[in-house]
């Protein structure tokens, strides 16, 4: 994994560990279950957020769609990341993800699992409202 990437994908995990994913009815939070490894948080750069900041809130509308992947897609998790791209410089990137790796924040929920195809929104650590193309944004520093 490219430097950037992990460096990228620490700073998508601690805006969502700041920030609700929604401003809409907001369903039970998720518990965080894994941090980053010491090792991986040296290898990586960024500084991983304290375990008792880090949360996740979903809408009771993705809790469901959620639900409904976890049933047919066992074992998957939903990665949320940040890459570089788009034309404001960042982007969020969403996987099913089989394994964890050592620079993943880990959340739980007991009634939900993997997730193919959300959004965030209210990001406080992006400028403005995002750019033309919908898909990236740009960090406040």
């Amino acid at each position: 994994m490219s430097l950037l990437r992990a460096a990228t994908r620490q700073l998508a995990l601690r805006q969502l560990a700041r920030k609700y994913a929604s401003t809409s009815t907001v369903f039970a939070p998720a518990s965080l279950v894994h941090t980053p490894s010491a090792q991986a948080a040296d290898e990586y750069g960024p500084e991983p957020i304290e375990p008792a900041d880090a949360r996740l809130s979903i809408t009771e509308r993705a809790a469901e769609h959620l639900r409904s992947i976890a049933q047919s897609k066992k074992g998957a998790a939903l990665r949320i990341a940040v890459e570089s791209g788009g034309c404001h410089g960042y982007q969020y990137k969403m996987e099913l993800a089989k394994s964890l790796e050592a620079d993943d924040y880990h959340f739980a929920h007991p009634s939900i699992q993997p997730a193919d195809v959300f959004r965030i929104t209210d990001n406080p650590q992006a400028k403005g409202n995002g750019c033309g193309c919908g898909v990236s944004w740009e960090a406040k520093y």
